[in-house]
């Protein structure tokens, strides 16, 4: 029995199971888009381009940091870099100076990565639900609820762990590396 307030339960339960299909969803895109996108091979078409244009001897005898000297820069490279700085100063200056400013520098930094392209669906929908439970129900219930999306992430975590594990015993046992698993950080 909880001692939550009547109906809070019921609440609880409709913000708890869109983040749970989230949960589910997610790995079952990852799993997609590797299947999907994996296949094109983008380290193949760039070994491709060099081969095209004659300069894949002149990489593969280049070591180090001469390695560097090869990088060709995008033009609006600095304009992007720029843009990107005072994006993530503003925000940095809104969040000091008003407390209710909701959104942290820090993911303008990533995001364009690979990680945030696979996070960015479960950082969004937990500051939705967080949001969403301090704005309704406030502060007392935010701090009760805050183990169950305890759980959720060690869920998350406990599970990559069982995969590394599986596929650690697949290439030792194999000799081949494993294939992409749903969500596969690794």
């Amino acid at each position: 029995m909880s001692n939550l307030p009547p109906g809070l339960d019921r609440r609880i339960l409709a913000l708890a199971l869109p983040s749970l299909g989230a949960l589910v969803a997610e790995p079952a895109f990852v799993l997609a888009d590797s299947v999907i996108v994996g296949r094109l091979h983008a380290a193949a078409s760039e070994v491709s381009r060099l081969e095209a244009e004659g300069r894949m001897q002149e990489v593969q005898a280049t070591h180090g940091l001469a390695k560097l000297k090869l990088v060709k820069l995008d033009p609006g490279l600095w304009r992007f870099l720029g843009i990107g700085a005072v994006l993530v100063a503003a925000c940095a200056l809104l969040r000091l100076r008003f407390a209710s400013w909701p959104f942290h520098p820090l993911p303008l930094l990533f995001i364009n990565s690979w990680t945030m392209s696979r996070l960015f669906l479960s950082i969004m929908l937990g500051w939705l639900v967080k949001v969403a439970i301090l704005r309704i129900w406030g502060g007392t219930t935010f701090a009760r609820v805050k183990p169950l999306f305890f759980g959720v992430v060690f869920g998350q975590v406990a599970i990559h762990g069982v995969w590394l594990i599986v596929n650690s015993i697949y290439f030792l046992a194999t000799g081949i590396t494993p294939p992409m698993v749903p969500g596969g950080f690794y």
